[in-house]
């Protein structure tokens, strides 16, 4: 995203200082440093010499550049006004980069706290609940019940622990190809925004 910003950054001021868009996105390819984005823009580059229009260059060359671009792409070239478009999308995608570093930021503390959690829970589960368990058999003695359900559960993860390690790279694995279609980006979002405190929070993060 840092790359986005920088690029429609540059793309904007040497619009601005009059340099020819084919010249500037010819430049443009040459200083990025991001290889996808070079592509892309090399694509495009060879579209506007066919006669293409730049939204429609910009579309052409795959879902390298977002939406958001292509769109003010198209409506910067019909006002005339490219310049100042892709200066009003480098203001909006600084804006929610800064604010992406603040959100992972502040989850990093809260993060790190759960994983040492779950280690801690997963290190007594499996190496310290066999022990009880030798234990009370050579005691000889009726367990409560929620008692019985700790040991079971500590027994289960002691020999299944392979999908313990699985299941979380699973769902995040699922996660992450569920919010990159659109459609299921939709249904997520809408669920983000009914959660309590970070419905509140995503709100506002999406008007800054």
């Amino acid at each position: 995203q840092r790359d986005f910003v920088l690029l429609c950054r540059e793309i904007s001021v040497l619009l601005r200082a009059g340099v020819p868009l084919l010249d500037t996105i010819s430049s443009m390819a040459k200083q990025v440093e991001d290889l996808s984005i070079r592509k892309g823009l090399e694509e495009v580059f060879r579209h506007l010499q066919a006669g293409t229009s730049f939204a429609a260059a910009l579309k052409l060359a795959g879902n390298v550049f977002p939406g958001d671009m292509i769109s003010l792409a198209a409506a910067g070239e019909a006002s005339g006004s490219l310049d100042a478009a892709f200066e009003r999308l480098a203001d909006y995608l600084e804006r929610s980069y800064q604010m992406t570093e603040k959100v992972k930021s502040a989850l990093f503390y809260p993060l790190l706290l759960l994983l040492v959690s779950m280690a801690t829970l997963v290190f007594l589960t499996v190496f310290v609940l066999p022990v009880f368990v030798t234990l009370f058999e050579n005691m000889h003695t009726v367990l409560p019940l929620p008692t019985r359900v700790l040991l079971a559960a500590g027994q289960l993860t002691s020999d299944f622990w392979w999908v313990g390690c699985l299941l979380p790279g699973l769902a995040t694995g699922i996660g992450v190809f569920a919010f990159r279609q659109p459609r299921w980006r939709r249904r997520l979002d809408g669920w983000f925004l009914r959660l309590p405190i970070w419905g509140r929070f995503y709100r506002r993060a999406a008007a800054l």
